[in-house]
């Protein structure tokens, strides 16, 4: 199950109890109060968390609402609904447990994958040659196959053997396997970061892109001590504005949330270093952000370009 699934029906369900005992129902409330979507910044005295298997603890009103955010999409689509497993409403303290099928829930998760080479001194070139053109080939299989969507080569030094690949799998056993089965990997360390969905990530997409470089863009977010959060709220809210006007213009091609506090990945399309500097000057949120940019270059065996 990818996240705690169907948040409306949890406030329905336990609503409906609340009201049943003649009691206050706080999810409701609180839903109620923040509006979700909304820049309102009105403050909530009580606390709100979700226990998900698969994300963790979500704390904080701004962590929730994004959660809440992805769980929405991903329902819709998928048209998936799920069915009751128990709720309660004790002490002012709601909880309602959530089942999905199995079956409906298989949703692969997406992985940026750094795969470094190094060639054992003394290996016979046509060894090394021989190797490369069943990576190639293999590559192409795991592309077909839905595994590999992406790959890129980042900066290199000379005589360096360095690629970036986004993986997709069912979780981080199967992409060991597809990692595994790949020529290279006798020789090759690999470094697997998972990705989750963002809610501003415009998603895959098989239209042809801009011309231009790719760049991958590390972001770390630090909201200053003390920042109101209706100015948090509307700095977000101009974001998401922002990176849909991006996406529709071809720029930002992909965007998840990394590891950590406050951190994103994003993948952008540009003209060039200049061009894409100041795209990132121009988001709302840039002020509080530190930027880690690497310009890409394209991979023979990346799916998006090879034929």
């Amino acid at each position: 199950m990818p996240w705690f699934p169907d948040f409306v029906s949890a406030v329905e369900l336990s609503g409906g109890q609340a009201r049943d005992t003649g009691q206050a129902d706080p999810v409701k409330r609180y839903l109620t109060a923040r509006k979700w979507h909304s820049a309102s910044g009105r403050p909530w005295p009580g606390e709100v968390a979700v226990d998900d298997p698969r994300a963790g603890e979500i704390r904080g009103h701004l962590q929730l609402r994004q959660f809440v955010s992805r769980n929405l999409c991903c329902l819709a689509d998928r048209q998936a609904r799920t069915e009751e497993v128990a709720h309660t409403n004790v002490g002012g303290r709601a909880a309602v447990d959530l089942l999905g099928p199995a079956q409906r829930w298989r949703i692969a998760m997406e992985y940026l994958v750094t795969m470094t080479t190094h060639v054992p001194d003394g290996t016979p070139q046509r060894a090394v040659d021989d190797v490369r053109a069943r990576e190639a080939a293999h590559s192409r299989d795991l592309a077909t196959e839905g595994h590999l969507l992406r790959l890129w080569r980042p900066p290199l030094q000379p005589g360096e053997w360095r690629a970036l690949g986004l993986f997709a799998a069912d979780d981080a056993d199967q992409l060991q396997q597809t990692l595994a089965s790949m020529p290279l990997k006798i020789w090759r360390t690999d470094q697997v970061t998972p990705l989750t969905p963002h809610p501003n990530d415009p998603g895959p997409s098989t239209r042809p892109g801009l011309a231009g470089a790719e760049f991958l863009i590390t972001f770390t977010i630090t909201i200053p001590d003390g920042t109101p959060g209706q100015a948090v709220e509307g700095a977000e809210a101009r974001e998401a504005a922002r990176a849909h006007e991006l996406a529709g213009q071809g720029h930002l091609e992909r965007l998840w949330i990394l590891p950590g506090q406050g951190r994103a990945l994003g993948v952008y399309r540009a003209r060039d270093s200049a061009e894409m500097e100041a795209i990132v000057k121009s988001l709302p949120l840039d002020p509080w952000t530190t930027t880690e940019l690497t310009p890409l270059t394209p991979h023979p065996s990346d799916p998006a370009t090879s034929t």
